[in-house]
């Protein structure tokens, strides 16, 4: 947070993540909970799971996302499908 000029729901948290990675935007995968951090993520170029826990989501915000889950037991099964 220190780091950044402009904190969530700016997208620079995530450019900046992914240019310290040295990979391209849309190759991160992010898991939010929150509205700001969604439309953060969402605005970077990121492929965006949300994990809702803090704050209402719109149906908005949540259909410019790639994926939206319940629980975090389902996050654990998109990494490991990845990784196999």
């Amino acid at each position: 947070h220190d780091d950044v000029a402009r904190p969530k729901p700016d997208p620079q948290p995530y450019q900046m993540a992914a240019a310290a990675l040295g990979v391209a935007p849309e190759n991160l995968l992010v898991v939010e909970d929150s509205p700001p951090g969604v439309l953060a993520a969402v605005e970077a170029g990121c492929r965006t799971l949300i994990l809702p826990g803090y704050g209402m989501i719109t149906a908005d915000l949540a259909a410019r996302a790639w994926r939206t889950v319940s629980h975090h037991d389902e996050v654990r099964e998109i990494f490991d499908a990845h990784r196999a």
